[in-house]
């Protein structure tokens, strides 16, 4: 009765008399990504009113939208980044996607990477995935 398409598991509903409701299950939950309802076709043009009867066997497709991380470039030592990468940097990075983070350039400095770490500890990584 529920395709949680990749997300945690949910009973299935048994005993439904022709007619009843039936109560929304507690939301799936799916790493990266927001819960947007159960829907009544897999191309979640038709969303599933709980208050409507039941009238014949039914599956329901959960929808999902993929988080939306900011990136905020620092300098190290903490600082807001003061040098130059143009809009050529994003700023957001969606998950399962590739986010390809560009070299900075700053006059009398020679760029050493991007680093998860405000110190500068680590591997540096030139993309988030």
């Amino acid at each position: 009765m529920f395709n949680s398409n990749g997300g945690t598991a949910i009973d299935t509903i048994t005993h439904i008399e022709n007619g009843d409701t039936i109560n929304a299950p507690s939301a799936p939950v799916k790493t990266g990504h927001i819960f947007g309802g159960w829907f009544l076709d897999a191309e979640f043009e038709m969303a599933k009113n709980f208050n409507d009867a039941i009238t014949q066997s039914l599956v329901l497709f959960a929808k999902w939208t993929p988080m939306v991380f900011d990136i905020v470039f620092y300098d190290v030592g903490g600082g807001v980044f003061s040098g130059t990468h143009g809009n050529y940097n994003p700023v957001t990075h969606t998950f399962g996607t590739e986010t390809i983070l560009v070299a900075s350039t700053r006059e009398g400095f020679i760029f050493g990477g991007w680093f998860m770490c405000v110190d500068g500890d680590g591997e540096a990584i030139y993309a988030i995935n």
